[in-house]
């Protein structure tokens, strides 16, 4: 006679089982008796256990050949039970996807060489979270009212504008020697992840609304040299005339910079790649390019374009050499983009 015991387990004590039998091993499902019942021992999260004598048949020619049979199914379901595992693994370290209006945000943060992020943790997936949360304006939440600034944001949209605009004002007071920021501080500040920076629960303070409301430092950030003023000039014209709408507005330092910095990178730009030009392009057609790539970009949303898009690696290495590929500037599909 055989015995026929079918046992059902747990998910975790399954593939133990399977681990087991795949090694070789002997699994022993004993019983302690106690009065007329049998109560099985429970060492592989047993859920229940149902035993049946089964007739045993003549061994016959052929029963050597159901054990291989049996053997290679066995390893074939071993083999899907791994091919599963590596798949929900890959499944969980799927990237991360930013959108348009993250990407400068995170952009800004790892120029400024502040906290550095590591990209595809846990911790990167919720900052990625909490930024969307911040420009759709369901991020601040009455449960968040310590800060006297948070009060005044709960339920309101920030623009990813304006987070650069803290990010770079936190820059600036750790790096301006002539900040207001003390030693100590300057030293918390440098360590602090964009997490924290957006709000601390612990504390209940939001550095990122503090420095959207008055950043801390005493003078403004020292403006670079201007190389190339013609086009630092258009595009700053571009911007006050198109965006803003006045061009009599006055920019500020960290503006101001931003417009020398992107005709820098655009007379870097020209220079690299003028000799895979199709077209007859000049140096002072690159700026009115530059503004339209932005544009056909943001879809003409102008409200979407801040100084930082005009300078970013985003816009060198994205949006610009897209533009010019579609605008049949290249002679080949091939673009060198700046290194």
């Amino acid at each position: 006679m055989k015995l026929k015991i079918e046992i059902e387990v747990t998910e975790q004590a399954r593939r133990k089982l399977i681990t087991m039998i795949r090694d070789g091993k002997d699994i022993i499902l004993s019983t302690e008796l106690t009065g007329n019942s049998n109560t099985p021992k429970n060492p592989y999260g047993v859920l229940g256990c149902v035993a049946e004598s089964v007739p045993s048949s003549p061994a016959s020619p052929d029963s050597s050949e159901h054990e291989v049979l049996e053997r290679d199914s066995l390893h074939n379901d071993i083999i899907s039970e791994k091919i599963n595992i590596k798949r929900l693994k890959r499944k969980k370290k799927n990237k991360v996807k930013i959108s348009e209006d993250i990407m400068p945000i995170i952009e800004a943060w790892e120029i400024n060489g502040l906290s550095k992020m590591r990209k595809g943790s846990e911790r990167f997936r919720r900052i990625i979270d909490k930024l969307n949360r911040l420009i759709e304006g369901n991020y601040f939440l009455s449960a968040m009212k310590n800060d006297t600034f948070v009060r005044k944001y709960i339920g309101r949209k920030i623009p990813s504008e304006k987070i650069i605009l803290a990010i770079e004002r936190l820059a600036s007071a750790i790096k301006d020697p002539l900040s207001s920021v003390s030693e100590k501080r300057r030293r918390f500040l440098k360590k602090m992840s964009l997490e924290k920076f957006i709000f601390n629960p612990r504390s209940g303070v939001s550095n990122l609304l503090m420095y959207m409301e008055r950043p801390e430092t005493k003078v403004e950030k020292k403006i670079d040299e201007d190389k190339f003023p013609e086009a630092t000039a258009y595009l700053r014209r571009f911007f006050l005339r198109e965006v803003v709408g006045r061009e009599d507005c006055a920019l500020d330092g960290l503006q101001e910079n931003h417009f020398r910095k992107a005709s820098k990178r655009l007379n870097e730009y020209y220079n690299k790649n003028k000799h895979r030009f199709a077209l007859p392009i000049r140096m002072k057609d690159m700026p009115k390019m530059l503004c339209d790539a932005i544009v056909r970009k943001m879809d003409g949303r102008m409200e979407k374009i801040t100084p930082f898009r005009f300078c970013s690696d985003y816009t060198f290495d994205i949006i610009l050499p897209a533009y010019l590929k579609g605008q049949g500037v290249f002679m080949t599909s091939r673009i060198m983009t700046e290194e």
